[in-house]
């Protein structure tokens, strides 16, 4: 017969790449979570999350009461490009990234730890109260701004999350020196 070594035998029970990642469902809502565990310092569990909808999502890693674990949360395209990570997010030893989506994209998400702590988590995306990006993020999706005769345009935009840009593109209606002033609202 075969020969263990002696201790306590860990099983991972969820994938530590894309490859073998685990699926977490949303429902209708926009929203899912699962619980995991970090079972050895160094473990990594990966799950594939399809986005439902346009918008802006979050994602929590939050460790289980009574844990241990100093979590550390990772966001990866499905070419295992990084798009976000986090620590702590201010509310303790926990994580949150929050990034826009657009509906059928498929991400990764990589539920780890910070150092060498280990223990029990839930993850928990939300899709639920997402406000969509008003304008363009990038030259290729800018908003054209109108110009009026006189050369001068406005639009009201709105900056919804953190690492929003609204990209305008202006044509000139006159020879000049452009000047673009914004007017910031509070609230």
């Amino acid at each position: 017969p075969p020969e263990f070594p002696e201790g306590e035998l860990t099983i991972d029970v969820v994938g530590n790449d894309i490859e073998n990642a685990a699926t977490l469902p949303l429902n209708a809502n926009g929203a899912g979570s699962l619980p995991g565990e970090i079972e050895t310092s160094g473990d990594v569990d990966v799950f594939r999350v399809e986005a439902t909808q346009n918008g802006l999502v979050r994602i929590r890693q939050i460790a289980t009461p009574g844990s241990p674990l100093d979590t550390f949360v990772g966001v990866l395209t499905s070419n295992g490009e990084l798009i976000a990570q986090n620590d702590d997010d201010g509310a303790g030893l926990n994580s949150l990234v929050q990034f826009p989506v657009s509906a059928g994209t498929t991400f990764f998400v990589q539920a780890g730890a910070f150092g060498d702590t280990t223990g029990a988590y839930r993850i928990e995306i939300d899709l639920r109260n997402v406000r969509a990006d008003d304008f363009g993020n990038s030259d290729a999706s800018a908003t054209v701004l109108p110009l009026d005769p006189d050369g001068t345009g406005r639009r009201l935009g709105e900056i919804e999350f953190s690492g929003d840009r609204d990209v305008f593109r202006v044509t000139a209606t006159q020879t000049g020196l452009p000047m673009a002033t914004p007017d910031f609202l509070q609230g």
